[in-house]
């Protein structure tokens, strides 16, 4: 597949405003006012690859309401498998019923960080009447894991300044649902696990592409 060649970023990056992937998952991400008709249908993917870019902020990243889009149609578009939500929050990558997660291949864009090459995974991220005021959802291995719900590569954009290991989601005033779109960067097939907390934390790994290793 013929690589396309973007410019690098320059500069210090600013932080701004910011799972279970699954073989039909939508479209993620944190573009304020962005409708998105149906964010469960199959992923969609540009078709160019993006390369190569600078190594974005470990440091959290804050997703606010009025950066995601009003669900009006609640809880149609919603997973419908309860394991997809954690402390009131989902995305498909959360779900850690049945196969592992299919890794996309052929037409999904790709992205190089520093010396890695990704995958780039698209998927919703919805926040549901019964989010905490604030849920912080934690990627804790592997280390070159990443989320991107901002204006990103994900969307064709050379810059990565919302990329990170670390979100904080905030709920909607009146408990009004809503989602962010954006998605996830993966270097191969890969046992992830995170960590959501918001009024309780719960911890989870979940396969995408393998197996995770059975607890002993």
């Amino acid at each position: 597949m013929e690589r396309t060649r973007i410019h690098p970023l320059h500069g210090l990056f600013a932080l701004c405003g910011l799972i279970s992937l699954g073989a039909t998952g939508g479209c993620i991400g944190g573009q304020t006012g962005t409708h998105v008709a149906s964010p469960t249908a199959a992923m969609s993917a540009t078709t160019e690859p993006i390369s190569p870019t600078t190594v974005p902020s470990r440091g959290p990243i804050e997703l606010s309401c009025a950066s995601g889009t009003e669900a009006s149609d609640y809880p149609q578009h919603f997973p419908t498998n309860k394991d997809a939500y954690i402390e009131g929050v989902a995305t498909e990558f959360f779900d850690k019923q049945g196969t592992p997660i299919k890794l996309p291949v052929g037409s999904r864009p790709t992205l190089d960080i520093g010396d890695h090459h990704y995958t780039i995974m698209k998927s919703v991220l919805y926040v549901t009447p019964a989010a905490a005021e604030k849920t912080t959802i934690t990627l804790l291995s592997p280390s070159t894991a990443w989320l991107d719900y901002s204006d990103g590569p994900i969307y064709g954009n050379d810059s990565v300044a919302g990329a990170t290991t670390e979100l904080i989601v905030d709920s909607c005033p009146g408990g009004k649902p809503n989602f962010h779109r954006g998605g996830l960067y993966v270097t191969g097939p890969i046992c992830l696990k995170f960590r959501v907390s918001g009024a309780q934390t719960v911890t989870r790994e979940v396969g995408i592409g393998r197996e995770c290793p059975t607890a002993p």
